[in-house]
Parts: C-alpha cells; sequence; structure tokens
C-alpha cells in the first residue's frame, strides 16, 4: 500500500493535512464537480441542427426535415444543498483567516510606529549636538514646542512663526494605530492637521520641574538605555507624562482592555502594549505592566535621569 505523504514543520514530521489545507481541498474539489455537471447540463440545453431523414414519399426522396428530441431543461444548475456546502466552507475559511490577517494588519501599523519613533529619536540627537547637549524640551506650546524642535531634522519646514504648517500633513508624528490623535481642534500648529500621537518624559524634556521650555542635558543621564524618552500618547494632548499619570499614555499594540488609556496603574498581567523610544535613541515594546505608577516603585529607573 502506498503511504501517505509527510514532511517536516517546525523540525516535526507530520503525515496530516492542516484544517486550512483540508478545507480549500474540499472547496477546490466542489468547485472542479460543480463545473463538470454545469459543463454537461449546458450541451444538453443546446438544440440539435435540424436533419434530412428518409420519409414515406417515393423512394430516393427525402420529406420534410425533422428534428431530433432532447431532454427538457433543468430547472437549476445547482442544487440548494450544494449551494450551502460552498456557501458554509467559504465561512468557514474567512472565519479562520480573517483573524490572521488583522494581526498581520495591526503587526505592521506596529513597525511603522516603532520607524516613526526611530526618526524621532534620531532627530532628538541630532537637536542635542546642536545646542549644547540639552534634550528636546518639552516647551510650552506657545514660544517652544517639541514637535517644532524636532520638525527641521525630519525634513519638515517651520512657517515664518517658527511654528507647523495648520493644514500640513506630518505622518512621522501620527502612530497607524492612533484613531483619534491629540493636537487636532484649535492647535493644530503643534503637528499640522492630523495631530500628534506621542508624548515625552516630562524628568527628561522639562527637567523634572517647573521648567517648561529647556530638557535636560544628556550626559547627565546615567542609564540612557533604560529611561524614557518618548511614549505613545492617549487621548489627553499634553507634550510630557509624569510617572503617576497612566491616562496621558496610549496603549495601542495591542490595544489595552476598555481603551487605550488605562485609569490606574497595573503592576502585573496588563494585557496592553506600546512602543517606547528610550534616550539611547533604540526603541522597545513595553508589555505585562503599564509604565506609571509610585514614585517610590522600581520604575524610578525608566523615569529619572538621575536614577543610578
Amino acid at each position: 500500500m502506498k503511504k501517505s505523504a509527510s514532511f517536516r514543520h517546525g523540525g516535526v514530521k507530520r503525515d496530516c493535512f492542516t484544517l486550512i489545507e483540508l478545507l480549500v481541498s474540499t472547496v477546490i474539489s466542489s468547485l472542479h464537480f460543480l463545473t463538470q455537471k454545469t459543463a454537461i447540463e449546458t450541451q444538453q440545453r443546446i438544440p440539435l441542427f435540424l436533419k434530412r431523414g428518409v420519409g414515406f414519399g417515393e423512394r430516393g426522396k427525402t420529406s420534410f426535415p425533422v428534428k431530433r428530441s432532447f431532454s427538457p431543461l433543468p430547472k437549476s444548475a445547482f442544487t440548494l444543498i450544494e449551494l450551502l456546502v460552498v456557501i458554509a466552507i467559504i465561512a468557514i475559511l474567512a472565519a479562520i483567516l480573517l483573524p490572521a490577517l488583522n494581526s498581520a494588519r495591526e503587526r505592521g501599523r506596529a513597525a511603522s510606529c516603532v520607524n516613526n519613533m526611530k526618526q524621532m529619536g534620531s532627530a532628538a540627537m541630532q537637536y542635542s549636538n546642536d545646542n549644547e547637549d540639552w534634550s528636546l524640551p518639552r516647551g510650552d506650546n506657545s514660544t517652544v514646542a517639541m514637535t517644532w524642535s524636532m520638525a527641521p531634522y525630519l525634513g519638515y519646514t517651520l512657517n515664518n512663526y517658527r511654528q507647523l504648517s495648520t493644514t500640513g500633513d506630518y505622518p512621522i508624528f501620527q502612530c497607524p494605530s492612533d484613531a483619534d490623535p491629540q493636537w487636532t481642534a484649535s492647535t493644530q500648529h503643534l503637528a499640522g492637521k492630523n495631530g500628534f500621537s506621542y508624548t515625552s518624559n516630562h524628568n527628561i524634556t522639562s527637567n523634572g520641574d517647573n521648567l517648561t521650555n529647556w530638557g535636560t542635558k544628556l550626559s547627565q543621564i546615567q542609564n540612557t538605555s533604560q529611561v524614557f524618552f518618548i511614549f505613545e500618547a492617549g487621548n489627553v494632548g499634553v507634550m510630557s507624562v509624569r510617572i503617576n499619570e497612566p491616562a496621558r499614555l496610549g496603549y495601542r499594540h495591542p490595544l489595552a482592555p476598555g481603551g487605550e488609556s488605562p485609569a490606574a496603574s497595573v503592576s502585573s498581567g496588563f494585557n496592553g502594549g506600546m512602543n517606547i523610544l528610550y534616550v539611547d535613541g533604540h526603541v522597545g515594546d513595553f508589555k505585562g505592566r503599564t509604565v506609571t505608577g509610585a514614585a517610590t516603585e522600581i520604575g524610578r529607573e525608566w523615569w529619572h535621569a538621575d536614577y543610578r
């Protein structure tokens, strides 16, 4: 007896088909059967040409033309059961494949967000090099803004007021998964017509106090690979966030249960995630808990420039 075909997947030898392979094979077989059946029935419906036959007249003479009889037309090309089977199989395939397609689409959006943050990180480094090691400033959104400070290094042009155009499109400032970016109402001069999906660590861009125009010297930050710099923002229009402000951050990769911004800090078992740009320029994804909490907890190493 001929053995069934086997193959290896992930280092494990398999002698069976996956559910998707069986369903696809069934659909193809069903469609092939229905196609053949339709072709046969179509041939049966074609009237035959008239022909002459020998009648009852004189020898050697032909009678009037006669028709060859053929079967009556069928009422339907497919039976109801056949159609329902095909529809059911297609519905099963759609139910299996759509979640995978949605997941792949979200991974693409998350990757685009990471790319945005890397470009902002490069712009922040260039700004620091041109401004005596100072980090990007949070700004007061009137005379100084973080987005205006980054714009020239991202290839975006400022107007005569050193602001961004209210009708401009600046895609690096928007996360594709953010359905409602901030700064889109009366403050479009901060990030253009489509708004801003990000915010910053207040302890870096505002020096941890009431100064709103200047940041921190990067050389003073003790552990640049662990200290947060730029986050994904929630639906609150702010250019910086403190350690005890969870509702100002957005968890979109994956989307947090109940919405992108939690009402309180969660220390474990948190199902939302976000991308974060660190001071050294690398971008990481943060899952499993919120990045905010009490100022005395271990999260201080992520927030404070002087943490050792």
